[in-house]
């Protein structure tokens, strides 16, 4: 691997393929950056993250393709700050009223994948009208069990949610998925995803999918190791 191929801020990488495909990719609404979780005109596109995805083993030399990694708009519950997983519930009427007033400008991609769940459906909807969209069930949230709609503050005295949060989130929800069943699915559909992408010849692609999605698959491909937490991203 030639050095100057990676001229990105950080690189992900992925070991048991055969090749390997490189692509720029963004986080729109990086939280290291600041910010409310709201929606914010204009903010995603000044303030992102960038980084170079390694798909495969060896490069394909010229072979670039830019994906762009979205977080859905806000629901009720996310204004709520409850556990959103496995609930399917549209945006905020709020959210969307603000997007159509004063829309934000993204980047025009060929093809957009998109996690089944309405949140994200709708956000791609908004976001990329008239796009061929595909959806990827992998790529949903995980399923928080009994803390599925409820808040820190209705949580933080039962000794299921100390002992989960005891844990650094590492053991199962009471009742929900199983976390690292939940990440390996997430970077399955991801990395397949891709490689869909790249047969299509697509060179601008984003994915509109949830926050615990993006950051499995950033915990698990970036060359750059971080703890899954460190990949958390705002809204939008």
């Amino acid at each position: 691997m030639e050095n100057n191929t990676l001229c990105n801020r950080h690189s992900l990488g992925v070991n048991n393929h055969t090749k390997m495909y490189v692509t720029y990719t963004r986080i729109y609404g990086w939280s290291d950056y600041g910010g409310e979780s709201s929606y914010q005109p204009g903010y995603r596109l000044e303030n992102m993250m960038w980084m170079t995805l390694l798909v495969y083993d060896y490069i394909i030399p010229g072979e670039k393709m830019e994906l762009i990694w979205i977080r859905h708009l806000q629901t009720p519950g996310n204004e709520k700050r409850q556990y959103i997983g496995s609930t399917d519930e549209p945006l905020s009427e709020k959210t969307v009223e603000g997007f159509l007033k004063n829309p934000a400008e993204y980047s025009e991609v060929e093809r957009v994948i998109c996690s089944p769940m309405l949140r994200c459906i709708q956000t791609a909807e908004l976001m990329f009208p008239g796009t061929e969209r595909k959806t990827e069930p992998r790529l949903r949230e995980c399923d928080f069990g009994q803390f599925e709609g409820k808040t820190y503050e209705e949580l933080k005295s039962v000794p299921k949610y100390i002992a989960w949060l005891k844990s650094n989130g590492t053991i199962t929800f009471p009742g929900g998925e199983e976390q690292s069943v939940f990440r390996r699915r997430s970077v399955e559909g991801a990395i397949e995803q891709i490689e869909w992408l790249i047969e299509k010849k697509v060179q601008r692609a984003a994915f509109v999918v949830h926050g615990g999605t993006i950051m499995a698959v950033f915990e698990q491909l970036a060359e750059e190791k971080k703890n899954f937490y460190d990949w958390q991203v705002d809204n939008g």
